[in-house]
């Protein structure tokens, strides 16, 4: 964290003594426009030496139970790095996994339902210079036990999901340049799945058995829909031909900018 805040630290007084200068008239206000260019470099400086500087980040190992609870809604604020989340095989646990570059968490039992907060800890900054040279390496689990409703939000990096064996009700991912592969429920019954990505790669895999409706709004991005399974209904909209009797079911949303999407 020292070498972050010194970083942060020199950006600041940099600005500082441009502003002072130009207040006495040494530098034109022209310079301004100068001025993000040399941000940039100094960015791209710290990007190249920031593994030679501090390459050790914190791993927390955290397990946190059901307490009885029926339902949960997990909210995931991941920055750069790689987000792993599969299914618990321990009863009676709600999430357990180890989490490099450390972990807040937060649980709101006043809501309906409960939420889990976990986020980067807040001494961090959820942005590359301030998580070391590989970014934050999350590996979890959630339970299996209840239902789930899962809100991700992720930056540049890598996120794995294996949501076959969990309840997820619902899923809404935020995420930018990023590679991004998901395995949906099995047996949730009714799942909704919204996605928004930027520069990214997304590959998203609907189990056999699971019936399935997707819409998508991707604009110069390349996609591949396996038509054989998912048959077109419109414009940017594909369905299985049993997917209004199905029993477990799945809505997909997709809205991406430049990148891949695929559905198999």
């Amino acid at each position: 964290m020292r070498t972050n805040r010194l970083f942060w630290g020199i950006l600041l007084a940099l600005a500082g003594l441009v502003l002072l200068a130009q207040n006495f008239g040494l530098i034109e206000v022209g310079f301004w426009k100068y001025l993000g260019a040399l941000f940039l470099i100094l960015f791209g400086v710290w990007i190249i030496l920031r593994p030679k500087i501090n390459t050790e980040l914190p791993k927390e190992s955290i397990s946190l139970p059901l307490q009885g609870l029926t339902e949960v809604k997990v909210e995931i604020r991941h920055g750069a790095g790689r987000l792993t989340l599969g299914a618990l095989s321990t009863p009676g646990e709600l999430i357990s996994g180890e989490f490099t570059g450390g972990l807040d968490h937060e649980m709101d039992m006043q809501q309906q339902p409960p939420v889990l907060m976990l986020h980067t800890p807040s001494q961090q900054w959820s942005f590359p210079v301030g998580i070391g040279s590989q970014g934050l390496q999350w590996n979890m689990g959630l339970t299996r036990e209840i239902p789930v409703y899962l809100e991700i939000k992720s930056g540049a990096g890598e996120t794995e999901m294996d949501l076959s064996e969990l309840l997820v009700k619902e899923l809404i991912l935020g995420t930018g340049a990023s590679s991004t592969h998901i395995t949906l429920p099995t047996h949730a019954g009714y799942t909704q799945v919204k996605i928004k990505a930027g520069v990214a790669s997304v590959r998203i895999r609907v189990p056999d058995g699971v019936e399935a409706r997707i819409q998508l709004s991707t604009g110069l991005s390349s996609k591949t829909i396996s038509t054989s399974r998912f048959i077109p209904r419109g414009e940017n909209i594909y369905q299985t031909t049993q997917y209004e009797s199905g029993l477990n079911r799945v809505d997909i949303d997709v809205e991406g900018g430049l990148g891949s999407f695929e559905i198999i």
